[in-house]
C-alpha cells in the first residue's frame, strides 16, 4: 500500500524551535516489506526510512501537522526532528491508516493518553531549553 499527497512541506525542526524547509512538493509513503524499516516516506530527492520504534506524532492544535524523529541507519547521534506541513484540505484517512498499520501512530483511547504523554514530555523540553538559554545568556 502506498499514499501519495500533494502541496506538501517538510521541515527540519532546529534547536530552540526555528524551522528549516526541507522542501515542497509530493510526499510519498510506502510500504517497504523491510522488518526492519517497514516504511519509507519520500518527497522527491529525499528519502526518509522510518525505522520501526521512531518516534511519529500528530500535533493537537493542527491536524495538517506531523512531526517525526529520524535517525540515519547506524547514527543515533545525527537524529533530527522533522515536520510534515499538509496543504489545507488533505485528506489524511489513508496516509493515518498506514502509519497506524505499521504502528506508527495510535488510535483511539491509546492515541489520546499518548497526546497527554507528549504534550507533557513537550512542556519539560521548552522548560530546559529556556533555562538553558537563561544560563548561558
Amino acid at each position: 500500500m502506498s499514499v501519495s499527497l500533494a502541496n506538501t512541506t517538510l521541515l527540519q525542526l532546529l534547536p530552540g524551535g526555528d524551522e528549516a524547509p526541507l522542501g515542497s512538493g509530493t510526499l510519498g509513503l510506502a510500504a517497504t516489506g523491510d522488518a526492519e524499516a517497514p516504511l519509507l516516506l519520500q518527497l522527491n530527492a529525499l528519502r526518509f526510512p522510518l525505522a520501526r520504534g521512531a518516534q511519529f506524532g500528530t500535533d493537537a492544535a493542527d491536524p495538517l501537522l506531523y512531526s517525526f524523529l529520524f535517525a540515519p541507519a547506524g547514527s543515533s547521534s545525527e537524529q533530527f526532528w522533522v515536520r510534515i506541513r499538509l496543504a489545507p484540505g488533505t485528506a489524511t484517512e489513508h496516509f493515518e491508516e498506514l502509519l497506524i498499520q505499521h504502528g506508527f501512530l495510535l488510535d483511539g483511547i491509546r492515541a489520546a493518553g499518548d497526546e497527554i504523554a507528549r504534550s507533557a514530555v513537550e512542556g519539560g523540553q521548552k522548560v530546559a531549553q529556556s533555562v538553558r538559554e537563561t544560563r548561558d545568556a
